[in-house]
């Protein structure tokens, strides 16, 4: 057989850490009710915390099944876990 690719394995880890399903949304598939809806959550989204809809990531929807988890995940890191948690340095924080 051939040896595991590098997404292989993250592929494998996304599966432990993360027993959901889920994806971006393409704002061009949406029809009109699904638009406003996502864009009603996005305006919340602006409201809370007071950043421009142009600086928002695109949505990206999450679905659990009963007994699904959502376990810690460092996937935006390079984290070292024998120190502490590095908040400082997240990109994504205020």
């Amino acid at each position: 057989g051939s040896a595991a690719t590098l997404n292989d394995v993250l592929d494998a880890v996304y599966n432990i850490v993360r027993t959901s399903k889920g994806k971006f949304v393409d704002m061009l598939k949406l029809n009109r009710y699904e638009l406003d809806t996502v864009l009603g959550y996005m305006r919340r989204a602006e409201t809370i915390t007071g950043l421009h809809l142009g600086n928002f990531e695109l949505p990206f929807l999450q679905y659990y099944q009963p007994k699904n988890v959502f376990r810690a995940h460092y996937d935006m890191y390079q984290v070292d876990m024998a120190r502490p948690f590095p908040y400082q340095d997240n990109q994504r924080s205020a």
